[in-house]
């Protein structure tokens, strides 16, 4: 066995070779943990944003949810108290169009291929927000208004703390 400290600035490659991974934001540790765990549960925006391309909604934590604009978004956990400012974050490939009842009408914006990925700009205005969804590009092509879901697995909540640096 042999450890081995590796700085890089490249997300990808950190991902790729880690065992684990400590993330510096301005000479302070601000997250320690597997590199699944990381990007999968991060603690702030700025581990969310570093180890990828993240979505993020301000709201206020209401009951079982977080109402944010005029929708109530379910959520799986959240220590928040009702009434609490809250941040939610999403990951653009956790999106998902919603085919049949129970999506939010969403114009699409603009459309990017990027090779294997195709991404989404979203206009939501239940959300008074722009999101972006990604999947492959093998998938049909897309235009117009659309309906989305956001699975309540794929939401993170965290406290407001304030404005953070977003990386």
């Amino acid at each position: 066995c042999i450890t081995t400290v590796f700085f890089t600035h490249d997300q990808t490659e950190a991902l790729a070779i880690s065992d684990r991974i400590a993330l510096l934001h301005q000479g302070r540790l601000v997250a320690l943990g597997a590199p699944d765990v990381l990007y999968r549960e991060p603690s702030d925006d700025y581990t969310a944003r570093f180890l990828g391309k993240v979505n993020v909604l301000r709201g206020v934590a209401e009951g079982a949810g977080v109402r944010v604009g005029s929708a109530l978004l379910c959520t799986l956990a959240s220590d928040a108290l009702p009434g609490q400012a809250v941040r939610l974050l999403i990951r653009p490939q956790a999106l998902r169009w919603a085919d049949g009842m129970g999506g939010m009408a969403a114009r699409i914006v603009s459309v990017q291929l990027l090779g294997a990925l195709r991404e989404y700009r979203l206009r939501l205005a239940a959300l008074d927000a722009e999101l972006v969804l990604a999947e492959l590009s093998d998938a049909p092509a897309r235009c117009g208004e659309q309906s989305v879901e956001l699975p309540a697995a794929a939401l993170r909540v965290l406290r407001d703390c304030g404005d953070q640096a977003a990386g």
